[in-house]
């Protein structure tokens, strides 16, 4: 099946509606941009999660880290292609981690994690199933 999103912008939620919502098991889903969740120094992290529209549901969750061969990375060029994933049911949130020069190795490992402990502290806001991460 062909995929025909549009985005359309909400303030900060990105909706990405389908011509298809609920078919064949795909959801519509929603995009929450640059979700603060740790602050090192003065540079506040930011997550971008993707969510399945439907509420009444808890969802395994993705942690996507985009590679960038350790530089700045490109967050929004991916977004529509997690959202074909997520639209089969899952929440995705892509990891915005400290590159080099300035970040170490250690520092982005340190970043995802700290990304996983907020998206699993922020479960029940997300629909996350705690379970599935």
């Amino acid at each position: 099946m062909e995929y025909k999103g549009v985005f359309m912008s909400y303030e900060k939620m990105i909706t990405q509606n389908s011509s298809y919502a609920g078919m064949n098991g795909r959801y519509v889903c929603n995009i929450i941009p640059d979700v603060e969740y740790e602050t090192f120094g003065n540079r506040k992290m930011k997550l971008h999660i993707i969510v399945p529209e439907k509420t009444d549901v808890k969802y395994p969750l993705i942690v996507y880290v985009k590679g960038s061969s350790w530089l700045k990375q490109k967050l929004y060029r991916n977004l529509p292609k997690l959202c074909q994933i997520a639209e089969y049911g899952f929440v995705i949130a892509q990891v915005e981690y400290r590159e080099m020069p300035n970040g170490t190795v250690t520092e982005m490992i340190e970043d995802t994690k700290a990304a996983i402990r907020f998206m699993r502290a922020h479960a029940d806001e997300y629909n996350v199933d705690k379970d599935k991460v």
